[in-house]
Order: structure tokens, then sequence, then C-alpha cells
């Protein structure tokens, strides 16, 4: 049976390039149900009023929290004939279920802290919010209503999850069909935002980017609602700067393949990088990685990156490299790049018409340098917070089909040794 969470990739879409620190991964047919915790900034900062210390934790993490976190990895899986939330260690080791009932219990997401994990149940009858402690106790619902609620997302504090609501009757339609929604975490107060879906947090917490047709960005009190796109529908799979004053997107047109775009939140000024789609912003903010057509093969997909300088004026100065730079010469497909948090390495999957399996590469982006990492295959590739290891999705070892029911979940440390599979069976991992 195929999981459910592959009947709502359309209502989950914008979480395909989630950021690792924020919690889940969804993607293509591994549906990479991925969660490593990360460390979350705290605090809620004007960009207005922003300096360079506010990038510390207001409360910062104990060496036993930041140890923990580096070491656990939330994931769903349906060996037991329906979706559920496990637990594991790094090392392959402490594999634990965390739900225990015959309803789907998916898209697991970390707070910040690594404490708690927000996820995704339909136990009621319906698709709800929950929350439970790392361990799988106190399993709370949030949302509590007769309506679907999915894909949350918590505030960089941790006090704050952001969601997408779908309205149950025509009553509710007023405010749209789906909708974004902003509940209190100690409080349990929720509080309708605005129309749309799939939203995500701005660094500081002040506001959200999410889809409703277009791109707009709200202040969380529901101020400063901006329509990003005016022309064209299309523009998704947005990524903040981590300033929190730019963002990066992606702008598609029937007629046209992708570009990529950035958007200055404070004069509302859009401009055009190059041809290009899913940007991704380096940790340190001065470069942009995506995906475009290659150079000579226009029929193979490459990684690309481009040099962006950003001077603090208004409205914002920015500065490139009009040319960009392929980064991957493969011949064959290259997608799902992503950052070592170093900001010196990227990771991705290839794959050729003619392999039987997908592999992950890494590339040193200093001198072009590429290692292929995987030999049995493997694909969705993400760094752990502190770039030692790798998770991925790979097949079943003792299986020869490539297909959804032999997905498991792999890690490997990121030089590509000690690969190892954490979980066996004919079934979806994640």
């Amino acid at each position: 049976m195929k999981p459910k969470y592959l009947n709502n990739l359309i209502e989950d879409s914008y979480s395909i390039f989630t950021r690792i620190k924020s919690g889940v991964r969804t993607a293509g047919l591994a549906a990479l149900l991925v969660a490593t915790v990360g460390i979350g900034y705290a605090g809620s900062k004007s960009q207005d009023d922003f300096k360079k210390e506010d990038l510390l934790p207001k409360n910062p993490i104990s060496l036993e929290e930041k140890t923990y976190q580096q070491s656990k990895i939330a994931f769903g899986s349906d060996r037991d004939g329906n979706d559920e939330i496990y637990i594991i260690n790094s090392d392959g080791t402490g594999l634990k279920r965390l739900t225990n009932n015959p309803a789907w219990d998916y898209h697991a997401s970390w707070s910040p802290d690594g404490k708690k994990i927000a996820f995704r149940s339909d136990r009621d009858g319906n698709d709800e919010i929950y929350v439970m402690n790392s361990d799988g106790t106190e399993q709370k619902n949030l949302t509590k209503n007769p309506a679907r609620d999915f894909n949350p997302f918590w505030s960089s504090d941790g006090k704050k999850i952001a969601y997408t609501h779908v309205a149950l009757d025509t009553s509710e339609l007023v405010n749209g069909y789906y909708q974004i929604w902003i509940m209190n975490i100690e409080t349990g107060e929720k509080e309708y935002l605005t129309p749309g879906m799939s939203p995500k947090w701005h660094p500081y917490g002040e506001k959200l980017a999410f889809k409703a047709g277009g791109l707009y960005t709200i202040k969380i009190d529901g101020s400063k609602l901006t329509y990003i796109e005016k022309a064209h529908e299309g523009r998704q799979l947005p990524d903040w700067h981590p300033n929190g004053k730019i963002l990066a997107y992606e702008h598609s047109s029937p007629d046209a393949w992708v570009g990529t775009w950035v958007h200055d939140i404070q004069s509302g000024i859009d401009k055009y990088l190059n041809i290009g789609g899913t940007p991704r912003w380096s940790p340190e903010g001065q470069r942009l990685l995506f995906v475009g057509r290659d150079l000579i093969n226009d029929s193979y997909i490459q990684i690309w990156l481009i040099d962006v300088t950003i001077l603090d004026e208004y409205p914002f100065v920015l500065l490139h490299d009009s040319t960009k730079a392929q980064v991957t010469f493969q011949s064959r497909q290259s997608w799902y790049p992503s950052w070592h948090p170093n900001g010196n390495e990227i990771i991705f999957s290839s794959w050729d018409g003619d392999m039987k399996y997908w592999q992950i590469h890494k590339i040193n982006i200093s001198n072009n340098d590429t290692k292929q990492l995987t030999v049995h295959g493997g694909s969705y590739p993400c760094y752990s917070p502190d770039g030692a290891k790798i998770v991925y999705s790979g097949l079943n070892r003792n299986s020869e089909s490539l297909t959804d029911d032999t997905i498991n979940l792999w890690i490997m440390d990121s030089d590509g040794s000690n690969q190892r599979q954490l979980t066996f069976g004919q079934f979806v991992d994640p």
C-alpha cells in the first residue's frame, strides 16, 4: 500500500528543501521524512534593529542537549502496516517506535531545542497537528477541530507553530479553502492569519512566507501582507537569506523555463538573477545555489552557483556575476543539492537513464573536485547539523528492485565512509 504522505505531496511540496534544522524533507520517490535535530535561534527581532549578536541564542543550548541533537533521527515508516513515527540513533542503535495506533502518524518536525516533535495524525478521524516529547510521551492534539490541519513548522524560538488549515464548510470559506494559522505552544491559543498554505518562518520569527497562487509574505500580527508575484503565478520554493531581509525564489511561467529571483523585503524590489530554480543561500549568505540546464547539453540538469554581494543600503544593492558558474558537469541529471554547514561543500543526487540507482556525490566548490560517495544507490541527502554525517534514502541492501517498499534509511560519514543501513525490511523507511 502506498504511504498516505505520497498522496499529499501537492499539499506539502513546500517542504521539499526545508532546512535540516527545521525538520522535514519530503521528496519524490522516497518521500524522505528524515528529521535530524538542529539548533534554532531564539528571539523575534525586527530586521531594522538586527545586530550581529542577535545570531547568538538567547538561551544557550547545553552540551548535553547539543550532543542529543547530533545523534538522533526521527522518521516515518509503514513497517507495521501503517505510517508511524520512529526514532533511531545515528549509529543504528536504539530504534524506538514513538507512536502506536491504527491511524497514520507522519511528517515529524523537531522543535529547535530537540525536546519535542510535532507531527500530523488522523487518529481522531481527520488530520490534526500533534506534539509529543522526543521520547514519545505526552502525545497531545494541538489543533482539536473537525477540519484538516497539517504541515507544522516551528518558529525559531520554539514557542509557536505555523500550520495549514483546510476549511471545513462554506462558513469557513470566507477565509479561503487553505488557511494559515499560528498556535502558541504554551497556551494552546490558535489564531487565523491569512489564506494560503505551506508557511515558512522568517529567520527571526517576525513574518512568514507562504503560497497562495503566488508567493506572499506577511507579519505574524497579520499586517504588511506583500504579494511578491504581481504578474504571473508560479513562484515557489523560497529561501530566506540569513539576514532575513531578502527572499530568493523560483519563478516559472508556461512559456519559459524557471528563473531565480530575489525580493527585497523592505523596498519590495524584485531582481532577476539567472535561469534556474530551487535557489538555496549558502550559510554565510554570499552565494546562491540553484539547479539549471547544462551549458553544453541542455537535456541534463546541473548544479549552478552564483556569487552575490548584498550592500546594506535602501533600496538594497545586489551585485552578482551575471555569467554564473556551473559546478557539476555530470553526463546525467543532478538534483537535490544541499550545503555543508561550513559552506565549502555541496552534496547532491545524480541519475542517468542507463543507471539502475540514483547515487550521491559531493563537490568541493573551491576547485570543483567531485567525488561519488555511494555505490549501491542513494538519494535526497542532507547533512547533520555539524556536517559530520549525511543522512539519505537508499534501497534495502538485500533487494534488487527499485520500488517504494524497499526504501530504507541510511547514514554515512561526510567523506562517504562508514555507510550504514539504519533500517531494514520490505517497507518504506522513511
